[in-house]
């Protein structure tokens, strides 16, 4: 139950549900699916999404070791036929190679309307900032099940605990829908799942791509139209998403933060090396070339942490973006 803090009275925020709002079944796979990162994990990488009539997963994912993640989503209360439905995904999945999820991976591009090169090995390695590629044979070595449901019954989590008792990766998460005024809200129940710490929607970096970019064509783009980019599905959407407001900083790998801004909520779609609708832009306001750069390991020293902001967004906590802000200013 979501109540406004008042310290007069406890006002609750009245409790709906999807269909209630006119949102059906693929309406929140859609959502999930390009906004998982934020609201589940930002270890977990979309790389399928289920097709009409097919005895398909709603949601597969890989994290960074390659372990594959499967999703059964409901708009309605669970019931444990649910897990009986995600058990037998995980039995027809369990077994796919390096080569059938690269298969999927390319279908779901595809659905998507993105056409390139990128396999999904490459694809993983950019997408968590490795060193390496991971080796195809590390590609689903694990198996995690997972069901979101709206409100969960005491059956549901018996059997999940039977399960888990013995040896089956399934967990369950839940989820609440509330009107408020004239917007609504989602709030989700998560279990012990996402092991990134509590970030902040108000401070994030932005990778400038030099890694794929060794000339830095796109960091002078970015730097000269006072903006930040993302290049190829699924990246480019997670500079789309950047919410309104949020103080966004340059990254350049090896170097540092590099440049700083507040997202205006505008963005464009355009061409890149040729090819169309591959890159989004976000403009940024009250735009600043920094005259010296603030490395990550003075970041870390700062701030306690380890990050590492090679993905092509990073989201920060609110103490952590206001330490760099004043790394900022009083390198000034």
């Amino acid at each position: 139950m979501l109540f406004k803090l008042d310290k007069k009275t406890a006002l609750n925020a009245k409790a709906t549900t999807l269909a209630d709002i006119g949102w059906l079944e693929i309406d929140f796979e859609r959502y999930l699916a390009e906004h998982l990162y934020k609201i589940i994990s930002e270890d977990l990488m979309v790389i399928f999404c289920e097709r009409r009539r097919q005895e398909e997963p709603d949601i597969m994912c890989v994290d960074r070791n390659g372990d594959l993640h499967i999703f059964e989503l409901k708009r309605w209360e669970s019931q444990s036929e649910n897990l009986l439905q995600v058990i037998r995904y995980g039995q027809i999945f369990g077994q796919s190679s390096y080569d059938d999820l690269n298969n999927y991976y390319s279908k779901w591009l595809s659905k998507k309307n993105v056409f390139n090169n990128t396999d999904l090995q490459s694809a993983h390695c950019s997408y968590f900032g490795l060193d390496k590629n991971l080796d195809k044979n590390d590609f689903n070595r694990k198996i995690h099940l997972v069901t979101i449901t709206n409100g969960l019954d005491q059956k549901t989590i018996s059997k999940a605990r039977f399960w888990k008792q013995n040896g089956l990766q399934i967990e369950t998460l839940t989820y609440f829908v509330y009107e408020l005024g004239e917007s609504h809200y989602i709030e989700f129940q998560n279990y012990p799942y996402n092991t990134v710490p509590i970030t902040s929607d108000f401070y994030c970096t932005v990778n400038t791509n030099r890694s794929n970019d060794p000339e830095g064509e796109c960091e002078k783009d970015m730097l000269t139209g006072k903006k930040a980019c993302a290049y190829y599905y699924p990246w480019m959407t997670s500079v789309e998403y950047i919410p309104k407001g949020s103080h966004v900083f340059l990254y350049k790998t090896g170097v540092g933060i590099i440049a700083h801004g507040i997202a205006s909520g505008n963005t464009e779609h355009g061409s890149y090396d040729g090819e169309e609708d591959c890159m989004v832009s976000h403009y940024l306001d009250n735009f600043e070339i920094l005259p010296k750069t603030i490395s990550a390991w003075e970041i870390n020293q700062k701030c306690g942490t380890g990050h590492r902001f090679r993905p092509t967004v990073y989201y920060l906590s609110e103490s952590d973006g206001q330490n760099i802000l004043d790394l900022i200013k009083n390198k000034k």
